[in-house]
């Protein structure tokens, strides 16, 4: 791209420099937004259950996957859309103990946050359950070779 500053000329040959237009969409973020986060906070039962970035998009009137990108840029923002986050798993999890609120949903919700519904089960075998297993592969690799 050229550096050079552009210029017209007019008819008596003066030269006008002409000022440049900024490339791309100019960004709408705007400082009220950690303030009108903090309302949305406050106000958010009003509409839904649980706070949602979908909610708080919709409030600051930004498409979601702008709030993402403002909180990368900006501190301050990013703060108050952390405490949107954890207020959601807050009240998943209370309203979810309480019955409130549907299991199934909640257990869904929670994912997003880094919960998991995992079980672990345990099998215990003693020396001669692990040679009679040992066994039985050993005879059921023969029945296989036979085979081929």
């Amino acid at each position: 791209m050229d550096n050079k500053k552009k210029v017209l000329k007019n008819p008596e040959n003066k030269t006008i420099p002409v000022k440049s237009k900024p490339m791309g969409r100019p960004s709408k973020y705007d400082k009220s937004f950690v303030k009108k986060t903090k309302d949305y906070i406050k106000t958010f039962e009003k509409d839904e259950a649980v706070p949602t970035i979908e909610g708080l998009a919709l409030y600051l009137g930004i498409p979601r996957n702008k709030v993402y990108e403002y909180g990368k840029v900006n501190e301050d923002f990013r703060g108050t859309v952390d405490i949107v986050v954890n207020l959601q798993a807050k009240k998943l999890i209370s309203e979810g103990l309480k019955g409130n609120f549907n299991s199934s949903i909640v257990r869904l919700l929670l994912a997003v946050h880094g919960y998991r519904d995992e079980q672990t089960m345990e099998i215990r075998a003693d020396e001669s359950q692990i040679s009679k297993i040992d066994q039985l592969l050993a005879k059921a690799a023969k029945i296989i070779e036979s085979s081929k």
